[in-house]
């Protein structure tokens, strides 16, 4: 309830976007908590479970980057979940969102390619951004036109 007034439809599909896109955050950031044995083995089940390829050797640039891209999911996380209580506060947020999916989606190829990733984990990814692009653009709030 709060700031939403009878004529302001609730955003109630936007919330359910941002607490999912926050608990897939808090997921991510596991990695900078687990050992990484625990790691390898999650890593070994999912490429079992989904096929694909198999992430091969995991050198030190891996594990640089999970441990620090922990710290920065939860704060993701936490700005996720605060704009999902009130997505009229957080727009700027929600904006954000939307011009790094949209980078995301363009850029993930190019790095993946050039950083020798196979093509199929970053044509994934880059998908997948697409569709949270598309969501958050389907439910994003829009603000009322003044009549004239």
């Amino acid at each position: 309830m709060g700031s939403e007034s009878p004529t302001q439809p609730p955003h109630q599909g936007l919330r359910i976007l941002l607490n999912v896109l926050g608990v897939m955050c808090l997921v991510k950031a596991l990695g900078a908590f687990l050992p990484s044995t625990w790691l390898h083995a999650l890593m070994d089940f999912a490429v079992g479970a989904l096929g694909g390829p198999g992430a091969g050797t995991v050198g030190p640039v891996f594990w640089y980057t999970a441990r620090l891209w922990g710290p920065v999911c939860i704060g993701i996380a936490w700005m996720s979940f605060a704009a999902a209580r009130d997505p009229e506060r957080y727009r700027q947020f929600i904006n954000a969102v939307m011009v790094t999916l949209a980078a995301w989606v363009v850029l993930c190829p190019v790095f993946a390619y050039s950083a020798g990733v196979p093509l199929v984990w970053s044509v994934e990814h880059s998908v997948f951004s697409l569709i949270l692009l598309l969501l958050f653009l389907a439910l994003y709030p829009r603000r009322a036109v003044a009549a004239e």
